[in-house]
């Protein structure tokens, strides 16, 4: 059993080290609007996609007065099985 457990949180770990996100993680910068994601008691079945349910995207473009923009992107999904699971890993 110690072994199995061992074996599995090298797995669930392995992928944390040794990579780089291709899109930098930053703040969220103070012209953001944010909102607070909830996690919903009950899901609609027919809303999981591949063992997913997306809980929120958000997406904001400002424009600064040079005419340069700035994009800001967040998105939140839950997985609900292991369909899922397999998707996001």
């Amino acid at each position: 059993m110690l072994k199995q457990f061992i074996a599995l949180s090298i797995i669930l770990i392995a992928p944390i080290y040794g990579q780089t996100s291709p899109v930098p993680i930053e703040e969220v910068p103070n012209w953001v609007l944010t909102k607070k994601i909830e996690i919903p008691t009950g899901i609609p079945i027919k809303d999981i996609n591949n063992g997913i349910y997306y809980l929120d995207l958000d997406n904001q473009i400002k424009v600064e007065k040079d005419k340069k923009t700035v994009f800001y992107s967040r998105h939140a999904e839950l997985v609900v099985n292991q369909k899922g699971l397999s998707e996001v890993s």
